[in-house]
């Protein structure tokens, strides 16, 4: 696989998911603010356990799974370094906790989408993970485009 180098000045998943976090809060889908890489790490996401999520929207669940997904898609790219990634995670678990969340909720539903989206990258053909790496990348450039 060709790899993609680490671009530490721009941070690809804040970006993504303050974007995505920003459209649930203005009631839109979060699909009408940023796409996922396709060939598609993450399909439709898998159903969560109702523990400690009695109080969460699906909206805010699929945005958890998103970030899982993102982070595995950054990692796999090499496009964010750990210390971003972790940043990243920490202020969606954060908003997540604020929302009326648990933290047990948060890591299972981030770690099974990361998991997942981690599995499929790693079957997936060497043309197909460049061309996820490439919109990631321009998913990036596009969100950095746009804070400008």
């Amino acid at each position: 696989m060709k790899k993609m180098p680490i671009k530490s000045r721009r941070p690809i998943l804040p970006i993504l998911l303050l974007a995505t976090l920003a459209a649930c809060q203005s009631g839109e889908s979060p699909d009408a603010t940023v796409s996922s890489p396709s060939p598609t790490p993450a399909s439709a996401p898998a159903p969560l356990p109702d523990a400690g999520t009695s109080n969460m929207d699906a909206t805010v669940m699929q945005m958890v799974q998103l970030g899982g997904t993102m982070q595995a898609a950054a990692e796999a790219c090499q496009q964010v370094d750990g210390a971003e990634l972790a940043a990243a995670k920490a202020q969606q678990k954060q908003h997540f906790v604020s929302r009326g969340g648990s933290e047990s909720a948060f890591e299972s539903a981030f770690t099974g989408a990361y998991e997942k989206a981690r599995e499929k990258l790693a079957t997936a053909s060497a043309p197909e993970r460049e061309q996820a790496c490439r919109e990631l990348s321009d998913m990036s450039n596009a969100a950095t485009a746009g804070q400008g």
